[in-house]
C-alpha cells in the first residue's frame, strides 16, 4: 500500500477495492513519542492531504491523545478539528455548537470512564433548556465521534448506543375545511395557478 509524505503532512495511503480501484485515502500522523495515529479515510487525495496538514500540526502541538483519560471535552475538540477539514462550514457550526452543550454537561468526564448514564443526563439537562432539537444534534454528534473512538481503540463500546435521543415534535398544520377550500377556489377561478390549487 503506497505512502506519501510531504513536508509537515502525516502519511496516505491508499484503500483499494477488490478489483484494485483506489476507493479512498488513510491519513495517519506521527506523535511526539513516536507512536502513529490513524486520523482517518476520506475520498480524495486533496481532502487527505488537508486532514494530514492539520492532524500533523495538532501532533506536533501535544494535542492528539492516545489514551482513554483524555477527558470528554479534550476528543471531541481534537475530533472536530479533524473532521472540520472535510465538511461544509455550516455543519462544521452545528458540529461545533453541538460539542459546546455537551462539554458544558459532561466535557470533564475521561473518555475511559465515559457512560450511557453520564450521555442520558447531558440529554435530560439539554431538554430542559434547549428543547428536543438541539438534544436531538447533540446526540448525533456524539454518537459520530465516540464511534470513531471505538474505531481507534480508545473506548471499547460507544455509550450513546444504548440512550435513545428525543425527537423534535412536528406540530401538525391545520388543514382548511371544506368550506373555506370551496370559497378559496372560488376567489382563484381566474387565477393562472387555479389548475394547481384544484
Amino acid at each position: 500500500m503506497p505512502r506519501h509524505r510531504g513536508h509537515n503532512e502525516g502519511s496516505i495511503s491508499h484503500r483499494k477495492n477488490d478489483d484494485g480501484k483506489i476507493i479512498g485515502y488513510q491519513v495517519q500522523v506521527s506523535l511526539p513519542d513516536g507512536r502513529r495515529k490513524t486520523l482517518g479515510t476520506v475520498p480524495t487525495r486533496r481532502e487527505a492531504l488537508k486532514l494530514a496538514q492539520t492532524g500533523q500540526v495538532e501532533a506536533t502541538a501535544g494535542r492528539l491523545s492516545t489514551t482513554p483519560r483524555q477527558t470528554l471535552g479534550a476528543y471531541l475538540a481534537e475530533w472536530l478539528e479533524i473532521k472540520g477539514a472535510g465538511i461544509r462550514y455550516k455543519t462544521y457550526v452545528t458540529y461545533r455548537t453541538a460539542i459546546r452543550h455537551a462539554t458544558a454537561s459532561i466535557g470533564d468526564v475521561q473518555l475511559g470512564a465515559l457512560r450511557p448514564a453520564h450521555i442520558q443526563r447531558c440529554e435530560r439537562e439539554l431538554s430542559a433548556k434547549k428543547g428536543a432539537r438541539t438534544v436531538e444534534q447533540v446526540h448525533m454528534v456524539l454518537h459520530a465521534a465516540l464511534r470513531r473512538a471505538v474505531q481507534l481503540d480508545l473506548i471499547n463500546r460507544n455509550p450513546t448506543e444504548a440512550v435513545i435521543a428525543p425527537h423534535p415534535v412536528i406540530a401538525e398544520r391545520p388543514a382548511l375545511t371544506m368550506e373555506q377550500a370551496r370559497d378559496f377556489l372560488t376567489v382563484t377561478r381566474e387565477d393562472r395557478l387555479y389548475p394547481l390549487y384544484v
